[in-house]
C-alpha cells in the first residue's frame, strides 16, 4: 500500500476506539496536571507571605515528620544539596549548607 492509497483509507472500528482512547486518556492528563498547578498554587500562597523564621521553623517541623516516618533520609537530604548547588552563587549555597545542617 503508498501513501495515496493508506491516506484514503477509511478508519477502521478498531482505529475509531484506539483514537477515542485516547482523547480520554488526553483529557484525563490534562485533568490531573491541572489539580496538581492547583496544588502548587495553594502552596504558594500558604507559605509565600510566611516570614522567614515561620517557615524555617516549618521546614524543621515537616522534616522531623518525614524523617520519623521513613519517608526522608539524609541521603535524600544530600542529594537535594549536591542538585541545586550548581545553580547557586555562594551566598546562597552557604544559606543551603546552614539549613541542611539543620534538618539533618
Amino acid at each position: 500500500m503508498n501513501l495515496k492509497d493508506f491516506s484514503n483509507t477509511k478508519p477502521t472500528y478498531i482505529q475509531k476506539e484506539k483514537l477515542e482512547k485516547a482523547k480520554e486518556d488526553a483529557e484525563r492528563l490534562k485533568r490531573q496536571d491541572s489539580q496538581a498547578f492547583r496544588g502548587y498554587e495553594e502552596q504558594i500562597e500558604k507559605y509565600g507571605a510566611m516570614p522567614q523564621d515561620s517557615l524555617m521553623e516549618e521546614l524543621v517541623r515537616q522534616t522531623a515528620e518525614e524523617k520519623a516516618s521513613g519517608n526522608l533520609d539524609n541521603a535524600q537530604i544530600d542529594n537535594v544539596y549536591k542538585n541545586l548547588a550548581p545553580m547557586l552563587n555562594e551566598e546562597q549555597k552557604n544559606r543551603l549548607e546552614n539549613l541542611i545542617k539543620m534538618i539533618k
